[in-house]
């Protein structure tokens, strides 16, 4: 079970990650996505051409809409994968911290922030970015149970608020080197 968490912009590449899936899905038709934070008629706004993808896939593919932030990591808990297939590079995107927080595997994009904070085969697996038939295939790599748990044991969590909080109070010489 994928999950995708955010808006369908063009630059966050859910018209990737639902093209990728229909691929998948063909080859292994058990696959299921779930895409938190839009509707269908959101993602047919922004990506017309994508109804016959959607259409196929059918009740594969669930639009769950908006969801309340303090009830992400329970969401994210409740998935196997969580998909990052942004197009462009992001920085430091918040979904990975928090599937790593939750506990739950990613898919991510090759570039940028998403290549940098998840280490391949230990806390997720890498597509080409913006790549439909690379994404299916690590999709259906993904979906193997060996390979979910192997990543599943090995995947780190993020940051802890109070370790952030105090890496930035050293960072700003707020707290001395030696302390804490």
């Amino acid at each position: 079970h994928f999950a995708f968490f955010g808006q369908p912009t063009p630059f966050k590449g859910l018209d990737v990650l639902l093209r990728g899936f229909a691929l998948a899905q063909a080859a292994a038709p058990h696959l299921t996505l779930s895409v938190f934070g839009c509707e269908r008629e959101d993602v047919l706004r922004m990506f017309p051409a994508l109804a016959p993808a959607l259409d196929q896939a059918g009740a594969a593919v669930s639009f769950l809409g908006r969801y309340d932030q303090e009830d992400v990591l329970h969401l994210m808990q409740g998935v196997g994968w969580v998909v990052v297939p942004s197009i462009w590079w992001e920085n430091s995107p918040v979904v990975i911290q928090e599937a790593m927080r939750a506990g739950t595997p990613l898919v991510v994009s090759d570039i940028g922030g998403m290549a940098e904070k998840v280490r391949p085969g230990l806390d997720g697996l890498h597509f080409r970015r913006g790549s439909p038939p690379d994404l299916a295939r690590v999709l259906r790599e993904a979906a193997d149970p060996a390979r979910h748990a192997a990543v599943s044991t090995t995947l780190a969590d993020s940051i802890g608020r109070e370790a952030f909080l105090t890496g930035l109070e050293r960072a700003f010489g707020m707290v001395p080197a030696g302390a804490g």
